[in-house]
């Protein structure tokens, strides 16, 4: 018996995209729209790839949120499972869930405010179906996400060099996974032998509304991050860009480029749809706290 065309048309994934821009559309993104970006395939050649949803939200010319979303439709009862991780100072902060550029900005972030830990933190993750698993979807979805990230970071800082000392705005991106599986992390100190003794998910994992995965930068990504600064940046826009860098943590441009390639994006948001409309606007309001920005002195 064949699927009934509704189950068809969900699974495309087309109904999901248009609800997740009418929301943000409803939290005043204006024209939220799909994200197109080039990468050299293994021949050299340039191929267009693209992200389901860019929105961005700007707050009193000082602070752009940029949300890059990608919506993955899956049947009821699918399961998210993540293996869990730790927040450590230092290390691994909640504050790098947002990739923050300001640098190159008249203003700089109250990281103050970035200290709520209450979203959980993931090491890994995998689809769990009715009969099987797959490895790749939740893989997919980041995949999809990271190149846009810094093909879009890259753009955002051509932006900010242009506007140099003249009340540039802080540029913060954000890498989101929207899913209708269920989203479920494993609890803490189990062991294999826990969960091969358990007669189901909610003996051994919680399930989460939103849960954040950590992913560093694989080789592919630093050589397309590198790739691009050379494309972006020529030697005048370097001469003018390592003029801020020079009293900075990373001292000349050579070294913010290893830095952006080694770490960003490492963090990745994954919603449930269901509490989507609600998350989406408590990070809205977030950033429009009004100690957010500071000017710098």
């Amino acid at each position: 018996m064949s699927k009934d065309w509704k189950e068809i048309f969900l699974s495309s994934g087309l109904p999901l995209e248009h609800d997740v821009r009418q929301t943000l559309e409803e939290l005043n993104i204006s024209h939220p729209s799909e994200y197109k970006y080039e990468r050299l395939n293994e021949n050299g050649i340039p191929i267009t790839f693209s992200t389901d949803i860019f929105g961005q939200k700007e707050y009193d010319s000082k602070l752009k949120l940029n949300i890059f979303i990608e919506c993955k439709y899956r049947h009821d009862n699918t399961k998210w499972v993540f293996t869990p991780d730790r927040y450590e100072f230092f290390y691994c902060e909640f504050c790098e869930t947002f990739t923050s550029l300001d640098i190159l900005s008249t203003y700089k972030l109250n990281y103050g405010r970035f200290n709520n830990q209450e979203y959980s933190l993931c090491y890994k993750g995998v689809e769990l179906l009715r009969d099987n698993s797959n490895p790749k979807a939740i893989k997919e979805g980041i995949q999809q996400l990271k190149f846009a990230v810094i093909d879009n970071l890259i753009h955002s800082l051509d932006i900010q060099l242009a506007s140099f000392g003249y009340k540039t705005p802080i540029f913060v991106l954000v890498p989101i996974i929207v899913t209708t599986a269920e989203l479920w992390r494993i609890k803490e100190g189990l062991s294999i032998n826990d969960i091969r003794q358990a007669k189901n998910i909610e003996e051994v994992a919680e399930q989460k509304d939103i849960v954040i995965l950590r992913e560093t930068p694989d080789n592919e990504l630093n050589r397309f991050t590198r790739e691009k600064f050379k494309e972006i940046f020529n030697e005048e826009k370097i001469r003018k860009f390592n003029q801020p860098l020079a009293t900075s943590m990373y001292g000349r441009f050579e070294h913010y480029v290893d830095w952006v390639a080694n770490n960003y994006p490492s963090m990745y948001v994954i919603l449930n749809y269901a509490t989507f409309k609600s998350k989406m606007s408590n990070l809205i309001n977030f950033f429009g706290s009004f100690d957010m920005v500071k000017t710098k002195e």
